[in-house]
């Protein structure tokens, strides 16, 4: 099920469409990745309708607390999402459209529709097309941060990858 909330919040003007909500489970996302800032997908500006942005950690701290009633998910909350289905292609948006072949078992029976807007470093794009990288909440250590991983190639979701807030992912956010 899907509601569009169609506001705005503070500073950043969000499209209607990108508060557009799934329910999955006990937990309510954002149906689309964060677009407010950050940097576009592949560094083509033409990605960032259908892939939303990537950002640093600390951008999507930021762009979480703008954001009233949504919060940026911890580990545990993308592990209770990952344990509600039966593997990475239950997230992944089926098809061909957006992903690389062969976008294993990629049917997303969850709604989540998971996007392989990759990543990047220094604003430098790779892996578009190909991974789809979800910054957490969750701090290891110093600049160390969780993050939920899915690849065209398989249908494994990883929750236990650890990141420097430097390196730019997309954003998901879900509701407080």
């Amino acid at each position: 099920m899907s509601v569009n909330l169609g506001i705005s919040i503070g500073v950043y003007d969000l499209d209607p469409q990108d508060l557009t909500e799934v329910v999955i489970g006990a937990q309510t996302w954002l149906l689309y990745n964060c677009n407010v800032g950050g940097i576009a997908p592949n560094e083509d500006e033409n990605t960032r309708s259908v892939y939303g942005a990537l950002y640093t950690h600390e951008e999507a701290v930021a762009i979480a607390a703008a954001t009233s009633g949504y919060h940026l998910p911890s580990k545990t909350e993308f592990e209770t999402l990952t344990g509600g289905v039966t593997d990475g292609g239950d997230l992944k948006e089926a098809g061909l459209d957006h992903w690389l072949t062969p976008n294993t078992d990629a049917d997303n029976s969850s709604g989540f529709t998971a996007l392989p807007a990759g990543q990047a470093y220094d604003n430098i794009a790779s892996s578009f097309q190909e991974r789809a990288y979800f910054w957490s909440s969750t701090q290891q250590t110093g600049d160390s941060w969780y993050f939920m991983r899915l690849d065209y190639d398989d249908n494994l979701m990883g929750t236990g990858g650890v990141a420097s807030g430097d390196l730019q992912y997309s954003v998901r956010l879900i509701k407080d």
